[in-house]
């Protein structure tokens, strides 16, 4: 030990400290190994001692191989061996060993013995199988990444996230009646995995620092829930961040400086209306299989490939005028405002598919379709419903027009075709 060191000693105890010398480390290293963990500042890493591991691997095959027999303690035992290892693997150590926590704390007795359940086996595999291959957390974070910066937040009819920088990004998504059920923490946590979700190749590679007003959010995406469903899309959201390589970090912010966010969350979309699920499948048995429906929303969609006013869980994009419809067989029930523009476009795209529209013949798209005698090339009237009853249905937010008992006027469906256009 050089005298630099023994002079730093010194002053140490003089300032008052008790030196532990087998403890210490007076040399300068790139390693150093602090509560069983290896700080390794070459790889910029922490490291597991194998012999930690191995310790660690019996431990777990040992439960595994009495899972019939087992008691809370021998499982203790093993969750806190996991957990210790948070400076290396993170928020995971707590979130995968939820489920085997829950069945020590609900047990009879601290020595008594019964099966554990299949989610408990499950969760020991999974560390029994990834341990040495679970993604090491940097000692050091990089300070060069791009960093997005994104706000979201849940009503009860639905929820808004969007990027500061990316207003093209803006998400508008509508609960489902299970949804609108569920708590308010899951609805703020499964608005966090959909935004993710939906644009995790615009976040791969790069920090995200996200604000949301439920305070309970940032814990748990951190450190999982005692509650099934909130730990599993705690785990969703870190699946998401682990593939795509995502540094997440989120934060709680005041409901008044969240307002934007909130705002989306209970947007009113008067034009989410829809034909009745009925009525398509029986024109889909007459004309074929549709494989996009044009204007929709995660409530209304009625192909697995759908464009929305807004995105949402599932849109393949926003705008649908913005992508091409070649190639394509279209269910068309845009808003009457937008008609003129869908005959443009999909006849641009050299389209082909159904279009329904009202027989409202003093609205101004009614020239397009219609020139006194025929109708316009590339439209063929399929069907015609005379004030048909129970046609439309509503969305949450839909317009009273479209969605009386019996509709006021008669409902038209086209063939379109203009792929020789």
């Amino acid at each position: 030990m050089s005298l630099r060191h023994v002079k730093c000693g010194s002053d140490l105890n003089n300032a008052g400290f008790k030196i532990n010398d087998k403890k210490s480390c007076w040399i300068p290293s790139k390693t150093v190994k602090w509560l069983g963990i290896i700080l390794d500042s070459d790889k910029n890493i922490f490291e597991v001692p194998a012999d930690k591991l191995s310790r660690l691997k019996n431990a777990i095959f040992k439960n595994l191989k009495y899972r019939y027999s087992c008691s809370p303690r021998e499982l203790a035992k093993t969750v806190g061996k996991i957990t210790s290892l948070y400076h290396a693997y993170g928020g995971l150590v707590y979130i995968m060993t939820k489920n085997t926590t829950r069945w020590i704390s609900e047990g009879v007795s601290w020595s008594y013995r019964e099966v554990i359940p299949e989610s408990v086996v499950n969760e020991l595999q999974f560390w029994f199988r990834n341990l040495d291959i679970i993604i090491r957390k940097p000692l050091v974070k990089e300070l060069t990444r791009l960093t997005h910066i994104v706000y979201s937040d849940a009503s009860a009819s639905g929820c808004g996230a969007y990027v500061t920088t990316k207003p093209d990004l803006d998400m508008v998504h509508y609960w489902q009646t299970y949804e609108k059920n569920a708590s308010s923490t899951w609805r703020e946590l499964k608005t966090v995995a959909l935004f993710l979700n939906l644009h995790e190749n615009t976040f791969a590679g790069t920090a995200v620092t996200w604000y949301t007003d439920n305070q309970a959010v940032p814990i748990i995406t951190y450190k999982g829930s005692m509650k099934t469903d909130l730990n599993q899309l705690a785990l969703e959201i870190y699946k998401i961040c682990l593939v795509k390589d995502i540094d997440l970090s989120l934060y709680w912010v005041p409901r008044e400086e969240n307002q934007i966010a909130d705002d989306l969350s209970k947007i009113e979309d008067t034009e989410d209306w829809q034909v009745q699920r009925s009525i398509f499948e029986f024109l889909q048995k007459r004309y074929g299989t549709f494989t996009l429906d044009a204007f929709a929303s995660n409530l209304s969609r009625k192909t697995d490939f759908f464009f929305s006013k807004y995105w949402c869980e599932g849109s393949s994009g926003v705008d649908a005028f913005s992508y091409s419809w070649k190639n394509e067989t279209l269910w068309l029930v845009p808003p009457p405002r937008l008609i003129p523009k869908v005959i443009f476009h999909a006849k641009k795209c050299h389209a082909k598919g159904l279009l329904i529209l009202p027989r409202w013949q003093s609205a101004t798209f009614w020239p397009l379709i219609w020139d006194g005698n025929c109708w316009a090339a590339g439209l063929k009237l399929m069907l015609e419903y005379n004030k048909p009853a129970n046609f439309f249905s509503r969305g949450p937010f839909g317009n009273n027009v479209f969605c009386e008992e019996q509709f006021a006027s008669n409902v038209l469906v086209f063939e379109i075709d203009f792929t020789n256009a």
